[in-house]
């Protein structure tokens, strides 16, 4: 996942330059199967600090990349 986010990004804030939003949730979108991956398989609250650390931040990159075109801490999913 850490591989695709500077690409998405990178056509994100062209996307949203263009003011092409929904676009640009269209590509954010293009992210979600690596993003339930790590959600489904990857224990971010480890005891080494140093890990933990690392998988924390990677979060973040997702917020600070794309907090700018949307709101996603206020999206509720269920599962089925």
């Amino acid at each position: 996942m850490a591989a695709k986010i500077p690409k998405v990004a990178a056509n994100v804030n062209a996307l949203r330059s263009a003011r092409r939003y929904e676009q640009a949730l269209v590509e954010i979108s293009r992210l979600r199967p690596f993003i339930d991956t790590f959600f489904d398989k990857v224990m971010v609250m480890v005891e080494d600090e140093e890990l933990r650390a690392h998988r924390l931040g990677l979060l973040q990159t997702l917020v600070d990349e794309f907090s700018s075109i949307a709101d996603f801490s206020e999206i509720v999913t269920e599962r089925k």
